[in-house]
């Protein structure tokens, strides 16, 4: 399988600052469930893109446990990366 690179989806990350402590709280708009927080708008997206990492693990390992319980000749799995920026 052959993916442009013009094909690469985009993801955002909103930053909120805290006006009492001033750190931040992050979350994709795309996944507003992920939410991470920082001290720094820095900290706060590289714990939030360590807690997708540890949540997209969480659901494979779900899904492929999931999986086995049907014919494995019906099952195909894909591991796709995201480039970012």
């Amino acid at each position: 399988m052959h993916l442009l690179k013009k094909n690469i989806p985009v993801i955002s990350v909103i930053l909120v600052k805290d006006p009492d402590s001033g750190g931040y709280t992050s979350y994709f708009a795309q996944l507003p469930n992920i939410i991470s927080e920082g001290d720094s708008e820095t900290e706060a997206i590289n714990n939030l893109f360590v807690l997708a990492k540890d949540v997209f693990q969480h659901q494979k390992s779900e899904a492929l446990e999931s999986a086995r319980k049907y014919d494995h000749s019906n099952v195909i799995v894909r591991n796709l990366s995201l480039v970012t920026a």
